[in-house]
């Protein structure tokens, strides 16, 4: 199984999914928000977040464990 190959993309890191992706329909990127928080100003709102790439993530493998291993890794 290749679920560790995922892996979470730097910063400055050029990364194009049609060039990675154009022959594995099995993986994708994930955008993922955290380390902010929920405030009300006057609508609710998720502020002062951190945004990262993870890149070369598998659908066949992707579950709960996956999920707590990139959690852990983007701290």
């Amino acid at each position: 199984m290749d679920h560790h190959l995922w892996k979470i993309r730097g910063d400055d890191q050029y990364f194009k999914p049609s060039d990675m992706y154009y022959d594995n329909d099995r993986q994708f990127s994930m955008r993922v928000h955290h380390g902010g928080n929920f405030v009300d100003n006057p609508s609710r709102e998720y502020v002062d977040e951190k945004i990262n790439f993870i890149d070369h993530v598998n659908i066949l493998v992707l579950n709960m464990d996956v999920l707590e291993e990139m959690i852990k890794k983007l701290g």
